[in-house]
């Protein structure tokens, strides 16, 4: 058997690279190559596909924004569901920016803009300059704000430029922008504008303080759910944070929990038969005969220990474990089930 075919399986990293607003300004095309990638070894199971269609049609037939959320624990595919969720609603002719970690509005901003700029330059360039002029319009708020107050504006760009001023925005010129960049993305012949933001316990860690974090994220979901228009923001992130929102502003929980997309990935993964049916789908994408790999009795053995909490880890460890049958099936075993699922949970045998 030809395993060269399943190469994505045997070579799919195990924690996804998360972009930021540097690199989707440096490096758009290798973010594209990398995130397709990962997409290609995400199999929707669940309601995904429910989640898929309520996206397009909050975009598409909605009249006010939305706000998505992706929870779950460490290991159980949030930023894999954004990335596939990310590939599909791209090809509905949806401007979708890759998930992103921002730790700042500053970078919330700019990761959008830069994506929209590479998602322009690759076809509707001649929207590019105006995409620009309005990004720089609100991204310069700050600074002519101060500059008004202080009556220097030459000082202002001075002390930026040194190093030694760091203004940041606010969530309204944040949600102005998008608002404003999602009507040039129409004119531009997308249908509606989607951003992924990843990792929303990263952004909590590196605010200055709790407060400011959940003040910004306050104003950001307010605005969202009250503006008109055809965009949405979805943020992943773990129960950690969720139930940290929850503990000190419920207030907050409540606006992000009346979304157009909440889904909790356990739900979807932390389940016996999630083996078996991630099995058959690689096997059909992949055209290869899974049973001469792995049979139906070690594929259940992977899902009674996936499935339990304290023995497994998701759908990372089901993953892993499946890569690790297929090298050893490549290497020594064409048949043997039982000796590959014990090299998988690190038992070695001889021969």
């Amino acid at each position: 058997m030809d395993i060269s075919k399943l190469s994505p399986i045997l070579n799919k990293e195990s924690i996804l690279k998360t972009a930021n607003a540097v690199e989707l300004r440096d490096n758009p095309q290798d973010v594209l190559q990398r995130y397709h990638t990962y997409a290609m070894t995400h199999v929707p199971l669940g309601n995904t596909n429910k989640q898929l269609d309520d996206l397009e049609r909050v975009i598409v037939e909605n009249k006010t924004c939305a706000i998505g959320t992706i929870v779950g624990p460490y290991g159980y595919g949030k930023t894999s569901t954004a990335v596939h969720l990310w590939n599909e609603t791209s090809d509905q002719k949806i401007l979708s920016v890759p998930p992103f970690v921002w730790t700042s509005l500053t970078e919330l901003m700019d990761a959008v803009y830069y994506w929209i700029r590479f998602e322009f330059s690759q076809g509707p360039s001649i929207f590019v300059p105006e995409l620009t002029e309005t990004y720089e319009k609100y991204r310069q708020s700050s600074i002519v704000e101060l500059s008004t107050r202080i009556g220097n504006e030459d000082l202002v760009r001075q002390l930026i430029e040194e190093g030694r001023l760091n203004l940041d925005i606010n969530a309204s010129d944040v949600v102005n922008f998008f608002s404003s960049a999602c009507l040039i993305a129409e004119k531009a012949g997308f249908r509606g504008l989607l951003i992924y933001t990843d990792e929303l316990q990263v952004t909590l860690s590196k605010y200055p303080s709790r407060d400011q974090f959940f003040s910004h994220l306050f104003d950001i979901v307010r605005d969202v759910l009250g503006t008109a228009g055809h965009w949405a923001i979805v943020l992943t992130m773990d129960d950690d944070t969720e139930g940290t929102i929850a503990r000190l502003r419920s207030d907050l929980l409540q606006r992000l929990q009346r979304s157009a997309l909440h889904f909790r990935v356990k739900d979807v993964y932390n389940r016996r038969e999630y083996p078996k049916e991630l099995w058959s789908a690689f096997e059909k994408r992949f055209a290869f005969k899974g049973e001469t790999i792995l049979s139906d009795e070690t594929l259940d053995a992977i899902g009674q220990i996936a499935a339990r909490p304290d023995l497994g880890a998701g759908p990372r460890m089901v993953t892993n474990a499946m890569a690790l049958g297929i090298k050893h099936f490549d290497k020594r075993w064409q048949a043997g089930e039982s000796r590959v699922f014990y090299w998988i949970f690190g038992v070695s045998w001889g021969g």
